[in-house]
């Protein structure tokens, strides 16, 4: 192809004359290229989900397996009942009966009321407010973890390990 300025003749080389592609062609093919490749990919991953029934980290959802070698019912423990000594915080006592009472002493005075168990919570009602937790007893110990109580002034206490006494 040649080109007609000023009355002169000028060759100008084109992909055909030169034996090469421009850049701008080579551009174009590797974008084509690329997009092809890409549809082509998710052609293959809409047929192997397509196949498979269990959800995609695309949707969002986790999947976790579990492999249980052996199965163990849980040790059931019954709440302990009796009178219980504190010395973390100072002498103190807590007495539980078999009537759902509670007696709280220390050495300034002591603290009545009602309580009653479900599964794993202790939940506690008094003159003041009443409070929910998790209690544990393990070795002789019994331990109580705040689940809900307004009454700072026990839960600061009650926390601490509580030793199943003689007495």
């Amino acid at each position: 192809m040649t080109e007609v300025k000023d009355r002169r003749e000028r060759a100008i080389d084109t992909p055909e004359s030169s034996g090469r592609l421009g850049r701008s062609t080579t551009f174009r093919v590797l974008g084509i290229l690329i997009v092809v490749i890409a549809a082509i990919g998710l052609f293959f991953l809409a047929i192997r989900d397509s196949d498979d029934e269990s959800p995609t980290q695309a949707e969002g959802a986790v999947v976790t397996t579990t492999v249980v070698d052996e199965v163990q019912s849980p040790v059931e423990v019954t709440f302990p009942l009796g009178r219980f000594e504190n010395t973390d915080s100072g002498l103190r006592t807590m007495e539980l009966t078999e009537t759902g009472s509670y007696i709280f002493r220390t050495d300034t005075g002591r603290v009545s009321g009602r309580f009653e168990v479900e599964g794993d919570l202790f939940k506690m009602d008094s003159a003041f407010d009443p409070g929910t937790y998790r209690w544990t007893f393990d070795d002789e110990v019994l331990k109580f973890q705040v689940v809900e109580d307004a009454n700072r002034n026990r839960y600061a206490f009650i926390t601490y390990p509580w030793v199943l006494s003689e007495n």
